[in-house]
């Protein structure tokens, strides 16, 4: 209803960088220039964080840039030559960087497809991959629109990075589907995908929980854009664990079931088609004795 919240890396803004000889407090750079009124973004950059970068969707021409410059001055004591760099840019940019994160997404997709396609030698491996891990992007895309989380370009790295992670965890489930499928006769084909999901859980829960306990501290105790990156992986890898036990097997499942539905039909029809052509060619005239 409210779409997503873009941040200044897709709506495009103004970035001021400036060197201010110490590390100081976000706080103190956001009361400095809160009479502005531009909602910035501040995040440390250089050496011992000694830097800040100021990032907000305003267009500031170069007057009003000047005016913000001269009110960090004043208070922080530095100079001209502590400015490193500042820049206006328009939605253009964010526009392109758009369509190449989309652009991205969609040709990591084919590759995965490709791999899956040699790998198991069967399409509906890889349908009910490539589905499991849309529904996990959806997912994402889902909790920044719900929230309104803004969104940038580590937002972008993260979806990358999701995609690549529950491709992984779908895959050792598969493996292990296409093991039983081939080595053990006990069971028809759903009983063999329900012990193979039994028999990789732990594994796919384990490795979910543990990605997680890791990502805990970075949303915890790192900077503004860490966090950015973070927060999708952590709702990825949720998602992911969930999507390759409870929908991409049951797909597979779901596939299997149709191609089998299809199979006798197809393979009657040209078993007729077949005995109709030897008796074309035993009986050229049509007489039959």
């Amino acid at each position: 209803m409210r779409g997503l919240n873009y941040g200044i890396d897709f709506t495009g803004g103004t970035m001021i960088q400036v060197d201010m000889g110490k590390q100081v407090a976000v706080s103190d750079v956001e009361k400095s220039i809160e009479k502005y009124n531009l909602d910035p973004e501040i995040i440390y950059s250089g050496e011992n964080n000694q830097e800040i970068v100021i990032r907000t969707m305003e267009a500031l021409n170069s007057d009003e840039r000047t005016e913000v410059l001269d009110t960090l001055k004043a208070d922080f004591e530095i100079t001209d030559d502590d400015v490193i760099a500042q820049e206006l840019f328009g939605p253009s940019v964010g526009k392109e960087l758009r369509n190449n994160a989309i652009l991205a997404i969609l040709l990591s997709a084919l590759c995965m497809l490709i791999y899956i396609r040699i790998r198991f030698s069967e399409w509906k491996f890889g349908g009910a991959a490539l589905l499991g891990v849309l529904n996990d992007v959806l997912l994402v895309v889902a909790f920044y629109a719900i929230f309104h989380v803004q969104v940038n370009n580590p937002f972008i790295a993260g979806i990358l990075t999701v995609v690549g992670y529950s491709i992984n965890d779908t895959i050792v489930v598969f493996d292990r589907i296409r093991e039983n499928l081939r080595y053990s006769r006990k069971g028809g084909t759903e009983e063999l995908i329900d012990r193979s999901i039994t028999q990789t859980l732990g594994r796919s829960l384990m490795t979910s929980f543990t990605t997680l306990i890791v990502m805990v501290p970075l949303m915890i105790l790192t900077g503004e854009a860490v966090r950015e990156f973070t927060l999708p992986l952590m709702v990825g890898v949720l998602a992911g664990a969930c999507s390759s036990i409870t929908i991409c097997s049951p797909l597979y499942y779901e596939f299997s079931k149709r191609a089998r539905k299809r199979g006798p039909k197809n393979g009657a029809k040209k078993k007729e088609e077949k005995k109709k052509k030897e008796q074309a060619n035993k009986y050229p005239d049509g007489a039959q004795v």
